[in-house]
């Protein structure tokens, strides 16, 4: 099987960032996440539930910037996995 990069799936991926609702959070000119942490969470999300990344949406959950991954399996089935962005560890797993 041929691997390739998390990045170059980036690129074909419409990644859609959003930095949370309030407007204290839309203020802050720190919000949001990196492109290493993005591609660290993709990576963190598809060892987790194998398969093709559809979106990634970030936001603030109790304090916390989260990492909503979504996944299509090979058979089809979608998941989503939730990224702790600091600490880039699974919080939860939707089916």
């Amino acid at each position: 099987m041929k691997k390739r990069p998390v990045a170059s799936a980036l690129v074909g991926l419409g990644i859609l960032v959003l930095a949370g609702d309030s407007a204290a959070q839309n203020a802050k000119s720190d919000e949001g996440i990196t492109a290493e942490q993005a591609i660290d969470c993709i990576k963190t999300a598809v060892a987790n539930a194998p398969g093709r990344v559809e979106s990634l949406e970030v936001d603030r959950e109790r304090a916390q910037l989260m990492c909503e991954v979504e996944i299509v399996a090979d058979d089809g089935s979608e998941s989503e996995v939730h990224i702790d962005v600091a600490t880039n560890k699974v919080v939860r797993r939707a089916r």
